[in-house]
């Protein structure tokens, strides 16, 4: 007799309980769940109705919050927030700009240098000749 290990789904009790393989296994509606399948083959996992309603969600909050922006406009903590976050990126950036300007003042002493040094060569090499 050949024995495979069947896990009742609507059942806790039954779980690693051995069943004959020619014993029927159905479920409360007529159907097998697990008998056609060998132990450890992948249940179905259709997660799209669950993808759906989570959309219909989403967009169901977003619309109710637009329709609050309108007829409330926007909360005092968000106003202040936002405010807050211009006024740091105002700052980094100007931050950005004043460093960019010290680089670019480095880059030129340092190309000025450069071509004194260049300058300097020539004038030497045309005073050997």
């Amino acid at each position: 007799m050949n024995l495979t290990l069947y896990f009742s789904l609507t059942n806790p009790a039954d779980i690693g309980e051995a069943r004959c393989e020619n014993e029927p296994y159905e479920t409360k509606g007529g159907t097998s769940l697990l008998k056609d399948r060998p132990v450890g083959a992948a249940l179905n996992r259709d997660i799209s109705v669950g993808e759906a309603a989570e959309a219909a969600l989403d967009a169901f909050i977003s619309k109710r919050e637009k329709a609050r922006l309108v007829s409330e406009g926007e909360r005092a903590a968000e106003q202040s927030w936002k405010a807050s976050v211009r006024k740091f990126n105002a700052a980094r950036e100007a931050e950005e700009r004043q460093m960019r300007l010290e680089w670019i003042k480095h880059q030129r002493e340092v190309y000025r240098r450069r071509f004194q040094e260049k300058d300097a060569l020539v004038e030497k090499l045309e005073g050997a000749n």
